[in-house]
């Protein structure tokens, strides 16, 4: 479980970089501002997959990160020897 855990962080870091993901929140920035300058940019919290132990939930947000998204899955079973769940009426992919 340990050497998996090890590949599939670098599975959620591909992933991470690739998918677009969604904004979870966005707040403002209050503060004094000076005359001259600029608003604050807003505090976001964006999210594009969710990795917990050895499940792994990627947000898609258009149809290309499927094809993404499947590549990368691809390629860890190809290293690994690992099998992801794909099939929709086992209730686990």
């Amino acid at each position: 479980m340990q050497i998996f855990n090890i590949g599939v962080n670098s599975l959620i870091q591909q992933l991470e970089i690739h998918l677009r993901g969604v904004t979870l929140y966005s707040l403002p920035v209050s503060g004094p501002w000076e005359e001259n300058t600029e608003k604050m940019p807003e505090v976001q919290k964006k999210t594009s997959i969710i990795g917990y132990v050895d499940d792994l939930n990627p947000v898609i947000t258009k149809v290309e990160e499927f094809g993404i998204c499947n590549s990368y899955l691809i390629l860890f079973e190809s290293a690994s020897g690992c099998k992801f769940h794909r099939d929709p009426s086992s209730q686990k992919c």
